[in-house]
This record gives structure tokens, sequence and C-alpha cells, in this order.
């Protein structure tokens, strides 16, 4: 869910986590700015399905924080983010790109960078099958192939971590952050992060022992029955 509202005072990103008023996901304050006038994207992504009610939590947040006058009462808009592909992107004449194929980061949702990269790949089996004249489900299964090849071990990684954190305590994350404030691990960030591609980061982080127990007691509390 998501709004925006108009601000003239300077705000920097800020994002927000915890199961209070983003369970399994985040909630972000996103200032952009639009010649003089400032707009703030406010917006919370959830796995539970109490969208309203975190929503409600996380303006109350904001008012606390001064972000967000009292008498402010914005509306948002809903949607559904996939976070893993469909089981099959292709058929007779038809291919599923984008959020339609669920081609998206896990880790946040996002997803026009994967879309736009597996657009050309659609655009490119798409030339090759105008050509022969063959749009059978067959010839195009290619499409797949493909794509999952190129996003594959990507996002089966980033699913992966997903998974394990929406399994963490609010403490935990706590924790998590608490050790990302290192030097060694901002200085790698500074080095190797890439906004769209986030496999070597979770590898990295999989490797530090301290996140690895914190990622380890997650991966039991999933195991574990309800």
């Amino acid at each position: 869910m998501q709004t925006e509202v108009v601000r003239t005072t300077a705000e920097i990103p800020k994002v927000y986590v915890g199961h209070r008023i983003a369970p399994g996901s985040f909630a972000w304050f996103l200032p952009l700015q639009s010649g003089s006038t400032q707009r703030i994207k406010i917006g919370i992504s959830t796995t539970t399905g109490e969208n309203d009610v975190c929503f409600r939590e996380f303006l109350s947040v904001l008012r606390a924080q001064g972000l967000l006058p009292p008498s402010d009462t914005p509306q948002p808009r809903g949607w559904m983010i996939p976070i893993t592909p469909i089981p099959r992107t292709f058929a007779n004449r038809v291919l599923a790109v984008g959020d339609a194929a669920g081609q998206t980061k896990p880790t946040t949702g996002g997803g026009l960078y994967y879309g736009l990269l597996c657009a050309k790949i659609a655009a490119e089996t798409l030339a090759e099958a105008f050509h022969q004249d063959k749009l059978s489900a067959q010839h195009l299964e290619s499409y797949e192939v493909r794509w999952k090849h190129r996003l594959g071990k990507e996002l089966r990684a980033a699913l992966m971590f997903r998974q394990l954190i929406e399994q963490l305590s609010d403490r935990e994350l706590d924790c998590l952050f608490q050790l990302a404030r290192h030097d060694s691990f901002l200085r790698f960030l500074e080095r190797r992060a890439n906004f769209d591609w986030h496999r070597d980061l979770i590898l990295h982080v999989s490797r530090k022992p301290r996140f690895a127990v914190a990622l380890l007691q997650g991966m039991l509390r999933s195991w574990l029955p309800a």
C-alpha cells in the first residue's frame, strides 16, 4: 500500500522494518523532489494480508516522529507484488513478462530492471519465432529457458534469503542491522553491492559467522510447526 503527500521541508529517505508495521517485509518514507515541491511516497509491504492495520500503524509512527501532521489522513492505493515466478511463462502464442510472470526481486519486490531484462529476451525470442512462423508453446519455450538461465540463481538465492529473514524476530533483525554497521561490511557494500543483483551480497553475508548464526535461527524457526 502506498500514498503520496506534499511537503516543504527536506527529509532523507527512511526504511522501517518490524512486525508491527511491516511483517515479512518493510515500510518506506521516500522524498521525491519535483521542481520546488517535494512529494513524499509513504508505503508498506507485508506478507500477512493485514495491510490496512499496518498502514494505519505506520502513519501513527510517522506522526510520532514529526514526519506527518496529525491532521493528515492520506488514502493509500493497494496492489499485489509477486515475489516468485509463475510455474510457466509461455504457451501457444503467449509469453508472460515482468510482474505478470513474477519476475521481481524477492528481496524487495522491485521488478522494473528484471522486467526490462526479460522483455528484451522475449522480444528476441518473438523476433526469431515470427521469422520462422513458429509461435507454438514448444518453440516459445526457449524464452523461459533463456530468462531462467539469466536470473535463476539470483532469484533462488534471494528467495531463500527472504524466507529466512521473514522468520526473524524484531530483536534478531535489530541484531543483523547492528552487525551490518561494522566497517568491513560497509566497505564491502561500497565496493561490491549492486542495486539490481543481490546474490553476491547474500553469499557474502551468509559467510559471516555472526550473520550466519542469526540466519540459522530463522531457518530453524521456519522448520518448526506453527
